[in-house]
């Protein structure tokens, strides 16, 4: 599931305010069920809410499918 969550972000499809945004997560773990995240050091609030907001979307995504 965590690998097809993977491809979903990558895809550029996920919409905030109209925009397209993509989501890079690096997934890992003995099971495959482990998301690291690694942001700039210079990330913003706006770009954590953003990014907390795309991945919701993928886990809703996952969720009804």
């Amino acid at each position: 599931m965590m690998d097809w969550i993977a491809e979903q972000g990558m895809k550029g499809d996920l919409k905030v305010a109209g925009k397209k945004y993509g989501l890079v997560l690096d997934v890992g773990g003995y099971h495959k069920n482990v998301i690291t995240f690694a942001p700039s050091l210079l990330i913003t609030k706006a770009e954590i809410d953003l990014a907390l907001n795309l991945l919701d979307q993928l886990f809703t995504q996952a969720k009804t499918r």
